[in-house]
């Protein structure tokens, strides 16, 4: 069964001019799953996120160590959900610290109602 999944998948992607946006939810993902997604996306050089939802999936704290590989490869995400994946709290302090080095990379600045993101 996951070799077809990753068929489609691969498949997919190459016949994509580019990858912007992804939702994957509600799909019970398992760790190595989100292993192998991290791994395609990355590989795609046509992919360039600016969009990630990701939640409702069984991936646990492996899980969460693997999607943060896809946040440490694409930094200019504008858009991102990771919820109700049963990672616990080694997966979410490596999710935590990515995510403070992707911030890191950019200056923000706080308006009423939103945050505008300027680069260095």
């Amino acid at each position: 069964m996951w070799s077809f999944f990753y068929l489609i998948f691969t498949s997919s992607l190459s016949i994509l001019p580019i990858v912007q946006k992804l939702y994957v939810c509600n799909n019970g993902l398992s760790a190595e799953a989100v292993g192998e997604l991290a791994t395609l996306l990355i590989a795609n050089t046509n992919c360039n996120l600016s969009l990630l939802h990701f939640y409702n999936n069984m991936s646990g704290t492996n899980g969460a160590i693997n999607f943060s590989k896809i946040l440490d490869h694409f930094t200019d995400i504008e858009d991102l959900r990771f919820s109700a994946t049963r990672a616990g709290a080694e997966g979410c302090l490596v999710l935590a610290k990515v995510i403070v080095l992707c911030l890191m990379t950019m200056n923000i600045y706080y308006y009423r109602d939103f945050i505008k993101l300027v680069y260095w």
